[in-house]
């Protein structure tokens, strides 16, 4: 009988995965709750964000919830007979306030808001436009370079420039049959992302430099309070 215990004890464990639930600053979360999809099981993370959770063996669907965050998922493989531990996750905290945000790390910053003015000019007989930045063409906003990840919280609609060399995100022309051609225009893709939050998310590779992220309607969307002027928010990538 004694044999028989030992035995048990060192092979009968239960199957389980343990892990913590951290937020940007590197500090626990509690009560993230951590929840099996196919099973209908959970437990809530404690004061330092850490969870011990029991499930059977094979593929099994988490979810990492929690309020004033945003909501991740994975798929695991539970192993048999033994604990497995899970690398430390990172919760993004949800933004207080709407409007386009972009992630540094596990941190969302707001993107501060700026404008494009048009001018018009004629140059060889030709009309010029340009629509550059009114005022500071520096952000506060300012990630490394490489991708960059979107959040929209009020899911309007937006589009990526790169600025020029003087802060101008479009340059127009009209050529001899009265139509406007574009002289300048750097538009990187921007890719909606997957998620099941309450936000839209979305990712564009951008390399060093400034962007204007307009507010978007078929063309830039004007002010309402000044002609000439366009609405958007400025982000500067570094190199």
């Amino acid at each position: 009988m004694r044999t028989a215990l030992l035995m048990c004890t060192l092979s009968c464990a239960s199957p389980r995965i343990e892990g913590q639930v951290v937020d940007n600053a590197g500090q626990g979360i509690q009560g993230v709750t951590v929840s099996a999809k196919d099973i209908a099981q959970s437990v809530l993370t404690d004061a330092n964000g850490r969870y011990v959770m029991e499930l059977p063996p094979g593929q099994q669907n988490l979810t990492f919830s929690h309020p004033a965050y945003f909501s991740q998922a994975e798929a695991l493989h539970v192993a048999p007979d033994e604990a497995t531990a899970l690398p430390r996750r990172t919760l993004i905290k949800t933004p207080d306030g709407g409007g386009l945000h972009v992630l540094s790390g596990a941190e969302v910053l707001p993107l501060p808001a700026a404008r494009l003015k048009r001018e018009t000019r004629t140059a060889d007989g030709s009309k010029l436009r340009s629509y550059c930045v009114a005022g500071p063409k520096s952000s506060t906003a300012s990630i490394p370079a490489g991708q960059a990840q979107f959040v929209d919280m009020s899911s309007s609609s937006w589009r990526l420039f790169k600025l020029d060399s003087d802060g101008c995100a479009y340059r127009d022309q009209k050529d001899s049959n009265g139509r406007w051609v574009v002289r300048y225009r750097n538009k990187p893709t921007v890719k909606p992302i997957p998620s099941q939050a309450k936000a839209a998310f979305a990712a564009a590779t951008l390399e060093e430099g400034t962007y204007f992220v307009a507010d978007w309607g078929g063309f830039f969307v004007p002010d309402p309070n000044e002609p000439d002027h366009y609405t958007g928010r400025l982000l500067r990538i570094d190199g």
